[in-house]
C-alpha cells in the first residue's frame, strides 16, 4: 500500500472541494451523543443545549467540583493540607492540557506528524503506567513479605 499516494490524493480531492468524513469527530460526536442521551435519562433534563451553550463554565464547574473534593478529601481523610489537595488535580488538568492541546492543533495542521507525536505519548502513558503498576507489585510483594 503506498501511503503517500493516498494521501497526495486525499489532499488534491480536499483542496478541489470534497470532503471526506473525520472519524475522530465522528466517535466524538458518536459518545456526546451517548452521554446526552444518559444525562437525559437520568436527570430528565436536555444536557446538549446547556452545553452547547455554556460548555466552558461547565467544565470549569466540574473542575472546581473536583479539586474541591480532593481537597476536602485530603483535608479530612489524609489529615494533610486542604491547598494541596485541592490543586493537585487542577495542576494534573494544567499539565495534561500543556501537553495535549499542542498535539491537536498539530494533529489539524499536519496529520502526520500529529500521528507520530500521539502514538509516542500514547507509549510513554503506556510505559507510566506500567511502571505504577509494577511499583504497586513492588510495595504489596515487600508488605507481604
Amino acid at each position: 500500500m503506498d501511503e503517500e499516494r493516498y494521501w497526495t490524493d486525499i489532499s488534491q480531492a480536499e483542496s478541489s472541494g470534497k470532503e471526506f468524513v473525520d472519524i475522530c469527530k465522528d466517535c466524538l460526536s458518536f459518545e456526546l451523543d451517548n452521554f446526552d442521551r444518559m444525562w437525559k435519562y437520568v436527570f430528565f433534563h436536555d444536557f446538549k443545549k446547556i452545553r452547547q451553550k455554556h460548555g466552558a463554565l461547565m467544565a470549569s464547574v466540574v473542575l472546581l467540583l473536583i479539586c474541591l473534593v480532593r481537597g476536602l478529601s485530603k483535608k479530612f481523610i489524609w489529615h494533610g493540607s486542604f491547598w494541596e489537595g485541592f490543586l493537585y488535580p487542577f495542576f494534573i488538568f494544567l499539565s495534561a492540557s500543556l501537553i495535549i492541546v499542542p498535539s491537536y492543533i498539530l494533529c489539524r495542521k499536519v496529520p502526520k506528524a500529529g500521528y507520530v507525536i500521539t502514538k509516542i505519548l500514547l507509549i510513554l502513558c503506556f510505559l507510566f503506567l506500567a511502571f505504577i503498576v509494577l511499583l504497586l507489585i513492588y510495595g504489596i510483594v515487600k508488605y507481604v513479605l
